[in-house]
Order: C-alpha cells, then sequence, then structure tokens
C-alpha cells in the first residue's frame, strides 16, 4: 500500500516542480509534463520487472543459493545496514514476493531446511533483481532528448533509492536466515 501512495507522490512531485519552472524541461504544457513523468514512471518500473523477470530465468538459480561468493552478505554490510537503521523500517516496505510465487514477509516453515534453503535462494533471486533494476532502470534517461533530463533522471533516482531499500532489506535477513541453517542442522544431527 505504501508504493501506491509513494511513487505517484514522488512522480507528481517532479512534475510539480517541471510545471513551476517551466525552463528545466524545454517549456512543455503542463499536461505534457504529467503526461511524461507519468510515462517515464511506468517505464521505469517495467524496467524493474524486465530485470526481475531476467534474473529469475536468464541466471543459473546455483548462483544465488546458500554460500555462492556472488551473494555473500560481508560483515561491513551487516555494520552499514545496523547503522542505517533497517530494523526500525524494514517493516514499512512492501513484499512483493507473492508475485514470483514465495513470500519473503516471514518464515513460514524455520524448522525445513529445504524451506530455509529455498527462502536464502529467493532472497538472493530478488536483492540480484533489485540491484540490475537499480542500475538499468537509469535507461529511462536515454529514452527522451536531452531537454528532459530534469524529469528522467529523478525518476530514476527516485527508483533507485525505493529499490535498494528492499535489496538491503533482503540483505540484511540473508545472515539470520544462515543461523537458522545451521540450528536446524545441528538440531537434525542431535535427533
Amino acid at each position: 500500500m505504501l508504493y501506491l501512495i509513494l511513487i505517484p507522490s514522488l512522480a507528481l512531485l517532479v512534475a510539480s516542480v517541471n510545471m513551476i519552472f517551466p525552463s528545466l524541461c524545454g517549456n512543455l504544457e503542463w499536461w505534457q509534463v504529467l503526461l511524461i513523468t507519468a510515462g517515464l514512471t511506468v517505464a521505469v518500473i517495467a524496467v524493474d520487472g524486465l530485470m526481475a523477470t531476467l534474473t529469475r530465468w536468464v541466471f543459473p538459480s546455483k548462483w544465488f543459493g546458500r554460500g555462492t561468493k556472488l551473494v555473500r552478505v560481508h560483515k561491513w554490510e551487516k555494520n552499514f545496514y545496523m547503522k542505517i537503521g533497517v530494523k526500525k523500517w524494514k517493516d514499512y516496505i512492501p513484499e512483493w514476493g507473492g508475485l514470483a510465487a514465495f513470500r519473503k514477509d516471514k518464515i513460514y516453515d524455520p524448522t525445513n531446511n529445504e524451506y530455509v534453503l529455498r527462502y536464502i535462494t529467493e532472497a538472493n533471486i530478488g536483492a540480484f533483481g533489485h540491484l540490475l533494476g537499480m542500475i538499468f532502470g537509469f535507461a529511462i534517461v536515454a529514452i527522451y532528448p536531452q531537454k528532459l533530463l530534469s524529469i528522467s533522471i529523478p525518476i530514476a533516482v527516485i527508483n533507485f533509492i525505493i529499490s535498494s531499500l528492499s535489496l538491503i532489506i533482503l540483505r540484511f535477513n540473508l545472515p539470520k536466515l544462515e543461523v537458522l541453517y545451521q540450528r536446524n542442522l545441528k538440531r537434525e544431527k542431535k535427533a
């Protein structure tokens, strides 16, 4: 629900600035500014969706499994996430894992290591998809002429920030999933 309010509000803010200062965008009419801003917002969301789809279907899932170098969470990363207070705001960011048939809003079967391994893989796939979306979201800057940089760059930056929040949450949860996996292994050995 948050994104349904946040994204249009930020897009409207970008459009408003360009309408208040029309020289920024080549003196376009107000309706042209709104239309272009909406179009670029939809375009960047489409890029994000394309990157998520490509991550899931093009790259081998073994790249995203537990312990691979591509997805290892480093100590400096964990410290950074704690410093930016991810625990305080992570629950306010919507989780879209249901679109890929694997929800990551909570751990539904914590004692099942098959489930935990799949969760780790899905979290890594999601994080990598968000990373690609953050990077390739800037492709929208090339869609329109240079006089529209005052619209395309802010939309790409907003996408970068919003996608980075989801990426941070997924990466923040991975060490906890590893601890859960190890705990389950110990319990299985005792049993």
